[in-house]
């Protein structure tokens, strides 16, 4: 089965599921989460992120990868360069 069964989304057509990638044990698998969240900033160097429903929203990807025995690595990036759009000349 793949994504696009069941999607009207033709941009994932032809992807698979997670439950169709070959024995995950022992495995390594970089993950690429969008961990750019809004965030507070507070006394001393720590910050409070303020909304953090793109942190839950990865959670069950990554439990799966985990609980089917990868070593998973997840990265991410965090703001824009000086706090500004920048064009990527693309």
């Amino acid at each position: 089965m793949t994504m696009s069964e069941g999607s009207d989304n033709p941009l994932l057509e032809g992807l698979p599921l997670l439950g169709d990638l070959p024995d995950l044990d022992g495995a390594s698998v970089l993950v690429r989460v969008d961990f750019n969240v809004p965030l507070r900033a507070c006394e001393g160097a720590m910050s409070t992120v303020t909304d953090d429903f793109r942190i839950k929203a990865a959670l069950p990807t990554l439990n799966y990868l985990i609980e089917h025995g990868a070593k998973v690595t997840a990265c991410t990036h965090l703001g824009r360069p000086d706090g500004a759009r920048t064009s990527s000349g693309i």
